[in-house]
């Protein structure tokens, strides 16, 4: 016999970002979350504050996160969502700092260029 290639419903549900507000879930997708067990897509992890967030949101809405996978991995994550992770390339970037523990912050020096 064979076996039935069916699964369980997928739904996509984006996040909205707003520089005065920050990150945020249209109240339609709330409910599309609520209960649901959810893999957050990103394109691109720098310091991880974005999976962070969004993690809030998806239980905030019911939801529990369980897994991150993005494209590509700059390997600079200074949060951990604490679920498994996956990228498809890894680079290592030059370390990430919180503004509070940035040796350049403290030493009053501004970065000029990347």
């Amino acid at each position: 016999s064979r076996r039935s290639l069916t699964h369980p419903p997928c739904s996509f549900a984006p996040f909205n970002y707003d520089p005065a507000g920050g990150f945020a879930l249209r109240p339609f997708y709330r409910h599309v979350l609520d209960g649901r067990r959810v893999l957050l897509a990103d394109d691109v992890r720098n310091t991880g504050e974005t999976f962070g967030k969004c993690k809030a949101l998806i239980q905030a809405a019911g939801g529990a996160l369980v897994a991150t996978v993005e494209i590509y991995d700059r390997c600079g994550a200074i949060v951990d969502p604490c679920v498994p992770n996956l990228a498809l390339a890894e680079y290592g970037a030059a370390e990430n700092y919180r503004a509070a523990q940035c040796p350049l912050c403290r030493a009053g020096i501004a970065i000029t260029r990347f």
